[in-house]
């Protein structure tokens, strides 16, 4: 009976760390095929005068082949916010391939100040469910 009984316990062991070490399983194998897009610059920090040219960089996993990519960019206003809206056009790109960078010349259109640029892949437009990701932190754009 003891020896029933321990048998019992040892596979119900093993079935329980079974059923452990595939759910850890399937879920890092579902997280590591998930589409994704991360800005490498300007992704904080950055200086960039206008009429310079800069390269923004971004890596992408697991998107598909077709999708293209449109940056976005918004200034981040010191407070107190200002009460009317951007005065430029927040489109910097669209409709780009998925290349992993994009030169950039910096208008004149952009007024000094801090800055975030948002990335977006896309299968069409009208954009709807973008995979996206923008600047970890302000990046500067100066006269």
């Amino acid at each position: 009976m003891k020896k029933l009984l321990l048998s019992l316990v040892v596979v119900v062991i093993i079935f329980a760390l079974g059923g452990v070490i595939y759910w850890q399983y399937k879920n890092n194998t579902e997280k590591s095929v998930q589409p994704s897009i991360t800005i490498i610059s300007p992704n904080g920090g950055e200086v960039l005068k206008e009429g310079s040219t800069y390269t923004i960089k971004w890596e992408t996993k697991n998107i598909p082949a077709g999708n293209k990519i449109s940056i976005n960019i918004r200034r981040v206003a010191p407070p107190p916010l200002p009460s009317e809206g951007q005065e430029f056009d927040p489109i910097v790109f669209v409709n780009l391939e998925n290349t992993g960078s994009k030169d950039w010349t910096v208008s004149d259109m952009y007024p000094e100040g801090n800055y975030i640029l948002e990335i977006n892949s896309y299968a069409s437009i009208p954009i709807t469910n973008p995979i996206s990701d923008e600047s970890d932190a302000v990046f500067q754009i100066i006269k």
